[in-house]
């Protein structure tokens, strides 16, 4: 059956194919208006149950367009690679991660999801659906590159609620007139901190990278000392798959002086090791035991150790903690 267009008409034999289509001819005000604001830097992506994510639009970018010198290599950053296939981008939460009705969201103003383990968060943002994933290593390691190649470090809530070094920067409300404490620690709303602790030093940027709480990521691990990494952003990947990258991480020390003898140009490009051009402050802290789970960026209460490389590797996947958070990535 066809009307008089010569198009076939639908047949439409459910509420949920129903809806399907009739949203397509819906308008999505609030996704409009985060990407008139942000010039199409930024969008809207709905989970399952129609809730919004605020999402930066990360374009591709190559090892040689961050460092021109040769610092990092040549090619395709691995964050736009999937199981070897190019991607022109993949989405970042521009919050950390909060719980809302059982679904993870990234949205300005919640409280960070803390207090949960590896392969709950990975499984809880895997039921959102299709590309959804918890961040990577390769996700955090090019933003943070994208930064220093700009020139820019962002702060954060590094002392309780303020910078520790820029101590004028402070977020935007707290209890009793104090500039932290969102429930009753150091932890505050997401993107409720000044344009400083945007990546991009804006009024619209992906907040919060610096400070607040520490960040869980994806496709690296340590074992002993040993440093185990996804070849590429394939998130879907099990870590029994990373490959063995033969390098074997130091005791604590400031991340910057780790020594970098037989280290690839891929674990430079993972930020999981300094490249000598492009590197971030912040401090490295390793337990050379067992299974370990990078944390990145440091909480309300790290100080000057926090930063852009900013490295835990004490943490099991197993353990929780109420300064542990994580961020929402999207394949597309």
């Amino acid at each position: 059956m066809a009307d008089i267009t010569g198009f076939p008409i639908p047949t439409i034999d459910s509420d949920t194919e129903i809806k399907r289509v009739f949203d397509i001819h819906i308008p999505d005000v609030e996704r409009r208006a985060v990407e008139a604001a942000t010039s199409g830097a930024a969008t809207i992506e709905r989970t399952p149950s129609g809730q919004s994510s605020y999402m930066w639009i990360v374009s591709k970018g190559r090892a040689e367009d961050l460092a021109p010198g040769g610092a990092l290599g040549t090619g395709v950053h691995e964050a736009f690679l999937v199981g070897g296939i190019e991607k022109s981008h993949f989405l970042l939460g521009m919050y950390p991660a909060a719980l809302v009705n059982s679904e993870v969201v990234s949205q300005p103003g919640r409280i960070p999801w803390v207090s949960n383990t590896f392969d709950g968060t990975l499984a809880a943002c895997a039921a959102l659906g299709a590309g959804w994933h918890q961040a990577s290593i390769w996700e955090w390691a090019y933003i943070a590159l994208w930064c220093m190649a700009n020139g820019y470090q962002p702060t954060g809530n590094t002392n309780w609620g303020r910078s520790h070094a820029n101590v004028w920067e402070t977020v935007a409300r707290g209890d009793n007139g104090q500039p932290s404490v969102a429930i009753g620690d150091g932890k505050h709303y997401a993107g409720y901190g000044p344009n400083a602790w945007n990546h991009n030093a804006g009024a619209n940027g992906i907040a919060d990278l610096v400070g607040n709480v520490w960040e869980r990521l994806n496709l690296m691990k340590m074992v002993g000392a040993r440093v185990f990494l996804a070849n590429d952003n394939d998130h879907t990947l099990a870590d029994t798959a990373w490959t063995d990258t033969l390098f074997d991480m130091p005791g604590n020390r400031t991340w910057s002086t780790i020594v970098t003898t037989g280290a690839s140009d891929k674990l430079k490009r993972a930020l999981v090791v300094p490249n000598g051009v492009l590197d971030p402050q912040g401090y490295l802290y390793t337990t050379l035991t067992e299974e370990r789970i990078p944390l990145r960026g440091g909480s309300w209460r790290d100080g000057g150790p926090a930063g852009l490389s900013a490295l835990d590797l004490r943490t099991l996947r197993s353990t929780a903690y109420s300064n542990v958070g994580l961020r929402l990535a999207r394949a597309i």
